[in-house]
């Protein structure tokens, strides 16, 4: 059996709460003088850039397309082609067992339909 690998609290939610906390946060650090007040701000500036660009990077990863689209209950089936990487993320959704919404199109009568429905989307 494959181990699920997937976080049990979305990113999102916890990117979510951290935009909430950091800056109070920032703000009692200022305020206890470990940090001086003219560079809350940067620092602030700082903290947000380099977590825009991680979760940008995530976002972007086939693992958390994958994700996304298997959480919306719309969705029935998705149909993947056969990966040129069968290490992929593609690859390895097809073959989790866990994950029955990812199925491959090799061996389907018509793999990918003409027009998508609401409930199959092909990758």
């Amino acid at each position: 059996m494959a181990t699920d690998t997937r976080s049990p609290v979305p990113l999102d939610m916890i990117y979510g709460i951290l935009r909430a906390v950091l800056p109070p946060a920032l703000t009692y650090v200022v305020a206890k003088g470990w940090i001086p007040e003219a560079s809350g701000g940067d620092v602030l500036a700082a903290l947000s850039a380099v977590g825009a660009a991680i979760w940008s990077v995530y976002l972007k990863t086939d693992s958390s397309k994958m994700e996304a689209v298997e959480a919306i209950p719309d969705v029935a089936k998705i149909v993947a082609k056969p990966s040129p990487d069968p290490r992929g993320a593609v690859a390895a959704a097809v073959e989790d067992p866990d994950r029955p919404k990812v199925v491959n199109s090799i061996g389907m009568s018509n793999p990918i339909p003409s027009q998508a429905t609401s409930s199959t989307l092909k990758l």
